[in-house]
């Protein structure tokens, strides 16, 4: 029987990341779009740990392991990924833009006629 040093083909640290058995799901959720953020208390800390080894390892897949600013983790594709991506038309970004606009104008609305019935109220 021949031993065979898994270091030629994976580093150690990547196979751990990957026979941890949180990393299934994590993976999917990633390759689902999903952000990762420290509320996710056991899948952050898994990305935290191994984050350069898994970055390189989605690396092969054409995607970027990316860890925002605010702390959250995400795979961002390349043009080239072979990780499957769904992209919006330009009719649902329109809809999704219209939709927010007129969330945000009711919310702002609400608070401006809050405030002013409260000055209001102070006057009389």
């Amino acid at each position: 029987m021949s031993s065979t040093n898994i270091d030629e083909y994976m580093p150690e640290k990547l196979a751990k990341a990957i026979t941890n058995p949180l990393f299934p799901a994590l993976d999917s959720a990633l390759r689902a779009g999903r952000h990762i953020s420290s509320e996710d208390l056991d899948n952050h800390a898994l990305l935290c740990d191994f984050e350069v080894e898994l970055a390189s390892f989605y690396q092969r897949y054409n995607t970027e392991l990316v860890k925002a600013p605010e702390g959250f983790f995400y795979l961002r594709p390349r043009s080239t990924t072979l990780i499957g991506r769904s992209v919006l038309s330009e009719l649902d970004m329109l809809v999704g833009k219209v939709l927010c606009f007129l969330y945000l104008s009711l919310s702002v609305l609400r608070m401006r006629v809050s405030s002013l019935t409260k000055s209001f109220m102070k006057k009389s």
